[in-house]
């Protein structure tokens, strides 16, 4: 088993987990089948506070089936969402999501062309940036 399923087996799994509330898998690059699996979880999982997904290879697609999750979720405290891959419809789909999101205290930064957009969101809802 490649490291890319073990990381989808890990959010399948944490779907019906009530325990672990922090988990990292930055640096995992994780394929589509790994963003619906994040997307799903992120809809199910209300114990998972922290969740980093810094540093993954992703498309604008990914990002938009992660951020579906994001919007319902009703857990999540912390997420560090640092992508070199974001471009317009993504970025739209995070701003859309922290809009959304009512649990969200701490956001990671994003290392794209418009982190404006996302900053503005974050000062609005007093969110704590992840420097």
């Amino acid at each position: 088993m490649c490291i890319r399923d073990s990381v989808i087996a890990i959010y399948e799994a944490l779907k019906t987990n009530n325990t672990l509330t922090s988990l990292d898998t930055a640096d995992c690059n994780i394929s589509r089948e790994g963003a619906i699996a994040i997307g799903e979880l992120l809809k199910i999982n209300t114990s998972l506070a922290r969740l980093r997904l810094g540093e993954f290879c992703v498309d604008d697609e990914d990002v938009k089936i992660i951020c579906k999750g994001l919007e319902s979720n009703k857990g999540l405290e912390e997420l560090n969402f640092d992508c070199t891959k974001i471009e317009n419809e993504g970025l739209q789909a995070l701003c859309s999501a922290l809009k959304i999101n009512k649990t969200l205290t701490r956001f990671g930064s994003i290392d794209c062309d418009a982190p404006e957009m996302i900053k503005e969101i974050i000062i609005s809802k007093s969110i704590e940036p992840i420097e």
